[in-house]
């Protein structure tokens, strides 16, 4: 079957429509079979919005813009935890760029440069 404009599209649709009983089984899926993208972790060192709060305070108390290992360095020190430990320490470091991340997005705190060595600093209104 052609249309107007002479194009077979209408024959083509029929060939790939399909009736929506043959559909129906897709839609009973139950919500509990299909898994999350990713396991949700709750980290033990840190409570609810500890980190966040944690982090603004570095940035507020800090007389200029501060790297992430400062600032995690800064939590690790309010927080009590050993500063000695590099590896913990980097941890800590990408937890707190996470959190930086966000409080860009909303408006809290503003990045000066684009490497590992870029600096943070509590956003100005």
């Amino acid at each position: 079957m052609t249309s107007k404009n002479g194009s077979r599209a209408s024959g083509r649709i029929s060939q790939i429509w399909m009736p929506r009983s043959s559909c129906f089984h897709l839609t009973q899926t139950p919500t509990d079979a299909i898994p999350p993208k990713r396991a949700y972790r709750r980290t033990r060192y840190f409570a609810r919005n500890e980190l966040s709060r944690l982090t603004q305070d570095a940035l507020r108390t800090a007389s200029g813009p501060l790297t992430s290992a400062e600032i995690a360095a800064a939590v690790m020190q309010a927080k009590g935890m050993p500063s000695g430990d590099a590896a913990f320490k980097e941890i800590v470091a990408a937890r707190a760029l996470t959190v930086l991340r966000r409080l860009t997005k909303r408006g809290a705190a503003v990045k000066h440069g684009t490497s590992r060595d870029a600096k943070w600093a509590v956003a100005i209104d």
